[in-house]
């Protein structure tokens, strides 16, 4: 992710101005590059989804993160 492409990027978004564009990550929302992009990719409106937010990476029951798995999966396929 270091450095940021931003040219590559801008060129992409000149070429779908008209798209809707997500970052779909595994990880919590203040965990991977979720945070990373919101703080140094400005010229792109992005929406994120993710896990929520955690002190942990992972919840330790996987019947929890094999629904939360199956739900990132579907919100990122459903928009």
């Amino acid at each position: 992710m270091y450095p940021l492409p931003t040219n590559q990027l801008k060129k992409l978004q000149e070429k779908y101005s008209k798209a809707n564009w997500f970052w779909v990550q595994e990880e919590p929302l203040n965990m991977g590059a979720a945070s990373f992009l919101k703080m140094n990719l400005h010229s792109i409106e992005f929406k994120i989804i993710s896990r929520n937010a955690s002190a942990s990476t992972a919840t330790g029951y996987a019947k929890v993160h094999a629904k939360e798995q199956l739900q990132l999966i579907e919100n990122a396929f459903s928009i």
